[in-house]
């Protein structure tokens, strides 16, 4: 029988396990047992997981039951007097075993052992967490997952609840054991690394919503504590409550908001009062282009009105639509769509499905010395949007012009961080740091030398980023040197015709959903190891934003 099981439940991350397994083998206590329970993992088979673990790992295998059941089944079968529960991306330092049994082995009022800790991976810095007294317990999680405790006290309280699979499992675990009577000790010194990474499961878990259920939880199971603590703490926790109930509310406000300018728009828009393209042709045309699919075809006329009605008109207004979606071409469309032939809008038919590209790539084929200005298909855009671009153009026209920049980031290490963590939408820009222009709030290319030579290479782009254009023209301009500037008073307060749709609240497609399923970082990835020299480029500061 051994002193310590250290538990690693594991959920499709086989890239971090053998280095948290290897960070137990390094330990200075050796009296210990290693089980790791594969919870149904997708990136691995159980065959091959159990072939990349050392001989002296115990392996659990288990259909996809979550967090709970998983560390709840590993448990089960340890046989050590004390658990260590560490998530397959995190590590420990050497000595935190060994420092933690002999805390626990010479005080026996001591149930949980923690330490200062330090985050790793796309964030450094040590981790700053309050004393866990109760009323800091009660208030919030003071206790990273990995705390060692005593066996016996978890079997006592009854494990980790499958009510808390949605998040923070371990802060009432915690609680279920303090209430037993038992006391906390913080060893003073950073002996756990907690990983932050792009698929970390806090990050993806815990929005308002879902936060403010796991509350109502800890206070549900943990109700005698919450009373015991009198008035003082629950004006504390009211203050917490209020504040997360005020941001909830806030952002439900500003939806609703947002749905009831849309029908205003949608009413305003079937008679404008400037109504179509310009009659008077520019020697460089300026081309406005977007694209669309079946599903939001039925709408798309209200996005093509407030393109007609801009205080500057465009030469042109171009719908591309993939042949391969509307088979009759225009027999498919609705008239509420071809009606608005006659005011200047023109549809083209493409005879491939490259997706979001149709809005680009076609025009700059056929108009590659012109200025084309790329648009979305969900959205209402305001007068003066079209002249803003301009104007921003006529300024500096060598430069891609936007309504919407993303700054991106970079690690310790000058490694650009994945795209969850970049700078959304900022309001000012600096020189030595890299952008990306967000097409859907509007983007005005002056002609197609500004992108890399590649820009139009069907078979590459669906290759490596099938599903992210804005990546795809980024990276063309970093290969052509070509900056990316922000508008001067650039509209950024979006006006989407589906809301609902946009923001989650309604079933449909969206560029968000389909990225976040076909993984921005993967084809950021793909793009970045096709093309080396981008980083390159901007490390050496060749291109200054």
């Amino acid at each position: 029988m051994c002193k310590i099981s250290v538990i690693i439940p594991c959920y499709n991350q086989s890239e971090f396990l053998l280095e948290a397994i290897e960070s137990v083998l390094n330990s200075t206590y050796k009296n210990l047992e290693i089980i790791v329970v594969n919870d149904g993992s997708t990136d691995k088979t159980a065959e091959e997981i159990k072939n990349i673990l050392p001989k002296n790992v115990i392996l659990i295998n288990q259909e996809n039951k979550g967090v709970c059941l998983a560390l709840n089944n590993g448990i089960e079968k340890a046989t050590g007097k004390y658990i260590l529960p560490l998530d397959a991306d995190d590590k420990i330092s050497d000595t935190y075993i060994e420092k933690a049994i002999t805390i626990l082995e010479n005080n026996p009022d001591i149930g949980i052992v923690y330490c200062d800790a330090y985050f790793f991976g796309l964030k450094h810095g040590k981790w700053n967490l309050a004393s866990a007294t109760i009323t800091n317990m009660l208030l919030e999680n003071r206790i990273f997952k990995s705390g060692i405790f005593r066996k016996s006290k978890f079997l006592e309280v009854g494990g980790y609840k499958k009510e808390m699979e949605v998040g923070c499992e371990d802060w009432d675990l915690w609680l279920s054991i303090l209430e037993t009577g038992v006391k906390v000790y913080k060893i003073p010194e950073g002996l756990f690394f907690y990983r932050i990474h792009a698929n970390e499961r806090t990050k993806k878990s815990l929005n308002a919503l879902t936060y403010l259920k796991i509350r109502l939880n800890i206070i549900k199971f943990h109700n005698n504590l919450y009373k015991k603590f009198g008035l003082k703490f629950y004006i504390l926790l009211s203050m917490m409550f209020c504040k997360n109930l005020l941001s909830f509310f806030y952002k439900k406000i500003k939806l609703i908001y947002k749905i009831y300018k849309c029908y205003l728009i949608c009413i305003n828009c079937k008679k404008p009062l400037i109504y179509g393209i310009t009659k008077q042709k520019r020697s460089k045309k300026i081309i406005v282009s977007l694209t669309s699919f079946p599903e939001r075809i039925n709408e798309i006329h209200l996005t093509i009105n407030s393109l007609l009605h801009q205080s500057l008109k465009p030469d042109e207004i171009i719908l591309w639509l993939s042949e391969e979606e509307f088979i009759n071409k225009e027999k498919d469309l609705p008239t509420s769509l071809t009606r608005l032939k006659k005011y200047g809008l023109t549809i083209n038919f493409y005879s491939k499905n490259i997706k979001s590209y149709k809005k680009i790539i076609p025009t700059l084929k056929k108009y590659p010395n012109d200025i084309i200005i790329l648009a979305d298909d969900d959205l209402y855009y305001k007068k003066n949007w079209l002249k803003l671009l301009y104007l921003s153009y006529k300024k500096n026209p060598n430069a891609i012009h936007c309504h919407r920049l993303y700054k991106i980031c970079f690690d310790k290490n000058n490694k650009i961080l994945p795209y969850s963590y970049w700078q959304k939408s900022i309001k000012k820009q600096f020189n030595n740091e890299v952008y990306l222009a967000t097409s859907g709030a509007g983007v005005l290319i002056p002609n197609k030398k500004y992108f890399y030579k590649d820009i139009t290479n069907e078979e590459l782009f669906m290759q490596l980023a099938p599903n992210a254009d804005d990546l795809w023209m980024w990276a063309m301009a970093i290969l052509n040197n070509t900056k990316m500037q922000l508008v001067k008073n650039n509209i950024t307060d979006l006006i989407y015709l589906n809301p609902k749709r946009e923001y989650g609240l309604s079933s449909g497609t969206t560029l968000y959903k389909t990225n976040s399923v076909c993984d921005n970082d993967r084809q950021l990835a793909m793009i970045l190891d096709y093309y080396p020299t981008i980083e390159k480029q901007i490390l050496k500061g060749i291109l200054n934003v």
